[in-house]
């Protein structure tokens, strides 16, 4: 066969050939945003609430320790059914940046009690039941930490409950992390230390879970473009696709193609409810 009636051919059955495409799994980073940071001290004046750094060590050591807490183990493990769900939503993540976006903006400011209602609403889509209660037994491991943090809210004045409704209202997500890491720097330093470990043990489980690695490369033969395409196709078309796509990429393995399915729509699903 010549050149062109190989060319021919390439061009005629490009369903022949499957190409593998990188999507970066996220790793949460459990670090302040440098835009929190920075934030500039003139909104603080112009909105009434402090954006300045938080307070020093020696004003946090002047608050009495609170006797009812004890700093926590420095690190929770998840159990075996809560690592597989959590690995489900870092992959899924790689294909819906809002994810770990949000997952992020919630570590940053120690806001526990949002990062648990997020990833719980999120379960919903890619996990079991059995996961799903291994993810929420997980999250009851800081229960500690929510308390601190609905001790916070409950104690905030009318004129702060005011400036963060119109944070809400503007939907100004850094400022109202600005915001509550300022308010959780006050607090005493066993509750801080509470909180911080939370933090961390948190940022732990949810980055150290590796996706399955069948999965992984089933979702890795869809591009971007696949994916808009299979997002605009009514749902009852989308698994005769998926299953279409996948055979041309020699993915038979009936529970490969299975779960990948059921992933694809929760993914497509969770997307236009995030």
């Amino acid at each position: 066969m010549n050149f062109q009636g190989l060319l021919y051919l390439i061009l005629l059955f490009p369903w022949r050939y499957c190409t593998y495409h990188h999507h970066q799994i996220p790793q949460y980073h459990g670090d302040y945003h440098q835009e929190i940071q920075n934030f500039h001290d003139d909104v603080g004046s112009q909105m009434g609430y402090p954006t300045g750094p938080p307070p020093s060590e020696s004003y946090q050591m002047d608050h009495q320790h609170h006797p009812n807490y004890e700093i926590p183990p420095e690190s929770h493990h998840p159990s075996p059914s809560a690592a597989s769900c959590l690995s489900r939503i870092r992959l899924a993540a790689s294909f819906d940046p809002q994810i770990s976006t949000k997952i992020n903006r919630f570590i940053d400011s120690m806001r526990i009690d949002r990062l648990r209602a997020y990833v719980c609403e999120r379960t919903a889509y890619f996990c079991d039941e059995a996961q799903q209660k291994g993810v929420g037994d997980l999250f009851h491991q800081f229960d500690r930490s929510i308390e601190i943090i609905d001790r916070v809210k409950g104690q905030l004045t009318t004129t702060e409950k005011d400036q963060l409704n119109m944070m809400e209202n503007l939907n100004d997500t850094l400022a109202e992390q600005t915001f509550f890491v300022y308010k959780f720097h006050q607090l005493n330093p066993v509750d801080l230390a509470v909180l911080t470990s939370a933090k961390t043990s948190l940022t732990t489980a949810l980055s150290s879970s590796t996706p399955d690695a069948a999965l992984s490369k089933a979702m890795g033969s869809f591009s971007p473009q696949d994916l808009e395409n299979l997002a605009t196709l009514p749902v009852a078309h989308l698994p005769e696709e998926v299953r279409s796509h996948l055979a041309r990429c020699q993915i038979t393995a009936p529970e490969v193609v299975h779960d990948t399915v059921a992933f694809l729509l929760s993914v497509i699903g969770s997307k236009h409810n995030n």
